[in-house]
Order: C-alpha cells, then structure tokens, then sequence
C-alpha cells in the first residue's frame, strides 16, 4: 500500500508495513495508546530529500466506521506517539476520513531532482 502525506508544505509518499524493531521501548516493547493500531512508513520520495530512505513510526485507531486518527513520526525519528491529543515538532496527528470504497487513481508527485 501507497501511503502519501501532505503537512505544512511538505509532503512524503511510500510504503506501510510493520517495524517491530524500531521505536522499541528499553524492555522490548512497543508503546502506543490503548486501542491502537501500529503502521510505519517506509519513505521512497519526499519533499525533503534528507526523508528519502527514513521510515517513519505510526499508530492509528478507528474513530468511526469511516474515519481514523494516525499520529506518525517525523521520517527518521524512532519514536511512536504515546497520545492522539497533540502534535508536536517529532509527531505529526492527522484525522483521516474514507471518501471511496476504492483506492484513488495514482498521480505522480512532484520529485526533485538530486544535482
């Protein structure tokens, strides 16, 4: 799956899958708020170059049948949110809504090119 943000004037796109290994907490655990789901990204194009090959850390929960609340790190920062009430300068929370059954038509992103 194709995950692709857009905060602030930045923006990321890449890969979901699951990161047990990263964001772990010293006892070996992974901490997110309770009822959580977890998701990470794995960046493959960005409008900050330095994200490009970073993973960033997500946790998410149904807040109806149609819509959820996902709070992702800043790409290459190893820390998972540990609430949905704020962002912060390391954690970006968004509330997503489902707008189709199926997925958007894919348009390409604007990528820079390296010098």
């Amino acid at each position: 799956m194709v995950v692709v943000t857009n905060a602030d004037g930045e923006w990321y796109q890449g890969l979901a899958g699951l990161h047990y290994e990263l964001g772990r907490a010293a006892d070996g655990t992974i901490r997110v708020p309770p009822g959580s789901g977890v998701v990470d990204v794995d960046v493959f194009g960005s409008s900050r170059k330095e994200f490009d090959g970073e993973t960033s850390l997500g946790a998410y929960y149904f807040t109806g049948s149609n819509d959820l609340k996902l709070c992702a790190s800043r790409p290459g920062v190893y820390l998972r949110a540990l609430s949905y009430d704020t962002s912060s300068p390391t954690v970006r929370c968004f509330r997503l809504a489902k707008t189709a059954d199926e997925p958007a038509t894919s348009r390409a992103l604007p990528v820079e090119k390296p010098d």
